[in-house]
């Protein structure tokens, strides 16, 4: 009986080492990365970055160093949406951007444009200190 158990043991842990091994193999090595620049083609550090993947529902944020540039490792397959905004600009998306297992897919140069906002009224309150 002891053989028996022993061998099922075996069996299920191997079955246990495959699969853990067939889904991790489903994200490695797929990445997204890129560069933001502003006019100039200057690099844009802060600027905010969503990569989401509607049909999963999977979405990662981050931003940008003072390279301009930006990355997202490990990503699982499918189609991806990059969303790039930050204060002052317009935002920019790029959508349909396919990622296969094993990709590493390069954004070059996502130029993000100034903005301008017109104020229409500006309220200045104050109160008077005392000592």
């Amino acid at each position: 009986m002891k053989p028996y158990l022993t061998a099922v043991r075996l069996v299920a842990f191997s079955a246990l080492l495959f699969i853990q091994t067939i889904s991790f193999s489903q994200t490695a090595g797929s990445a997204i990365s890129g560069f933001v620049t502003e006019e100039g083609d200057k690099p844009y550090e802060g600027a905010a970055i969503v990569i989401t993947n509607a049909s999963t529902g999977f979405t990662a944020s981050g931003g940008t160093d003072s390279n301009g540039y930006f990355s997202f490792r490990d990503l699982p397959v499918g189609t991806y949406d990059v969303l790039v905004s930050a204060v002052g600009f317009q935002t920019t998306e790029i959508k349909g951007n396919i990622l296969n297992l094993g990709d590493h897919m390069v954004l070059r140069k996502i130029k993000i444009s100034h903005t301008s906002t017109t104020l229409t009224e500006v309220t200045v309150r104050s109160s008077s200190f005392q000592n």
